[in-house]
């Protein structure tokens, strides 16, 4: 399947922490209906100068994400460390994660959203 931005333009949400002009832009590149419930979301999201996402806890899904440029403050279950291009940061449900841009250029990441595993 190949879906192309002219023919369907991307859904955008915007997550403003701490606030609108700081904000994680993302831009939706396939959900649930497009992957057929294998990906509940796959998105590139640009995350904003003084972007600021809290730790927060995945109950049912899971979540990859890459970055392709610029650097970002990563939470992992409380431990904090900075990450940048290339690399992989992985949440399984029922961990915790953040992250932040308190960097000067925004930072660009892939996103993907992984249904919660059988049991």
């Amino acid at each position: 399947m190949i879906k192309r931005y002219k023919d369907s333009p991307f859904r955008q949400i915007v997550y403003p922490y701490p606030s609108e002009d700081k904000a994680g832009i993302q831009h939706v590149l396939a959900g649930m209906a497009e992957t057929g419930g294998v990906l509940r979301q796959m998105a590139r999201t640009v995350l904003l100068p003084g972007f600021d996402m809290p730790l927060h806890t995945h109950d049912k899904d899971q979540e990859v994400y890459v970055i392709l440029s610029g650097w970002a403050m990563y939470n992992d279950n409380g431990e904090v460390t900075k990450v940048g291009p290339g690399d992989v940061m992985y949440v399984r449900a029922g961990q915790s994660h953040g992250i932040a841009n308190p960097f000067k250029e925004p930072t660009l990441l892939f996103e993907i959203n992984l249904p919660d595993p059988p049991k």
